[in-house]
């Protein structure tokens, strides 16, 4: 059996008509970019609804949505974490502020990795990366949150795309001016980081579906966590308010051997091995070194999720 890792064509072929259909009225109506076209306001409007919060405004990229929140706030220094992909940390560089590891600083932000919910810093305003947790951030109370519509997301289009969300009208108002060159007003200077509208269409249908995509990811999950409990390996938190937008194990020194059984009796995963922007002894490099990401998305089956469970314990069972 070949187990994929992501099965992006598989999820298009469930859903073809629908997004054939989609995209065929966007064409028609000649509606392609714009940030006041029906399609982009249909979808923002449906997205800050699900979050629980006034606004949302649909952008290029969850990297662009970083730096434009940083840049509205206009801070020296940006409390950041050391858990989290690299371009959180370039997106506040981008804006023009220092990122920190430690020390004081006006704005934080805190990641929110593989559907997990982590500690907000303690600063007076926080900036959530929510790319990795869309459905375990709900009715927030900080200053804004920012999305990632990456394919290999939870909520992933064919694209790159984001959103941001916030209660703050001015804030998404600037951003609103700003993702569109000021183009409007000219009052100031900004930068092209639209979403394009054939996009947003195939997001509002993905969005629609939100709630069973995720039941689903919890199913496999728990079928996971049942199936592996008892072999000599560490499984991810289940609480009640996280979400799987992947499913990692923590396997030591095995990490490299067991990726390649897995891989040569035809089960994809993945090893976690790009960039972090901290020194390479740190806990987060070590505990990446050593962990594995398992296949979990909506359009696996279940013969293929008990596929791969029998094969981590025949590995386990030949040491």
């Amino acid at each position: 059996m070949q187990v994929k890792f992501f099965s992006p064509d598989k999820e298009y072929q469930l859903h073809r008509k629908e997004y054939l259909k989609a995209f065929n009225e966007v064409r028609s109506s000649g509606r392609l970019v714009g940030t006041g076209h029906k399609e982009i306001l249909e979808f923002e409007k449906a997205f800050a609804e699900y979050v629980g919060v006034k606004y949302a405004i649909g952008v290029s990229s969850g990297t662009d949505a970083i730096m434009m929140s940083v840049k509205y706030l206009k801070p020296k220094k940006v409390l950041v974490p050391y858990y989290t992909f690299k371009a959180t940390i370039s997106a506040v560089m981008q804006a023009g502020a220092k990122p920190i590891f430690n020390g004081k600083a006006d704005v934080g932000i805190v990641a929110h990795i593989a559907g997990e919910i982590f500690p907000k810093p303690k600063t007076k305003i926080i900036i959530e990366d929510s790319c990795q947790a869309i459905g375990a951030v709900k009715n927030p109370k900080t200053f804004a949150q920012v999305w990632s519509f990456y394919p290999a997301k939870i909520l992933g289009i064919f694209g790159d795309a984001a959103a941001i969300t916030t209660n703050d009208k001015k804030f998404y108002e600037w951003v609103k001016e700003y993702q569109n060159h000021f183009k409007e007003t000219n009052k100031d200077w900004g930068g092209n980081h639209r979403l394009d509208n054939v996009i947003a269409k195939e997001l509002l249908i993905k969005l629609k579906r939100i709630d069973k995509t995720l039941d689903r990811r919890k199913e496999i999950a728990e079928m996971y966590l049942k199936g592996l409990k008892d072999l000599p390996l560490t499984l991810p938190n289940n609480t009640p308010n996280r979400v799987f937008q992947d499913f990692i194990i923590n396997v030591g020194d095995k990490r490299d051997k067991l990726y390649d059984y897995l891989k040569a009796n035809g089960v994809e995963t993945l090893k976690n091995e790009y960039s972090f922007p901290i020194p390479k002894s740190s806990e987060s490099i070590k505990y990446e070194k050593s962990t594995l990401r398992l296949p979990i998305n909506e359009v696996l089956e279940d013969e293929e999720v008990l596929y791969v469970i029998e094969e981590i314990k025949e590995f386990y069972g030949k040491l």
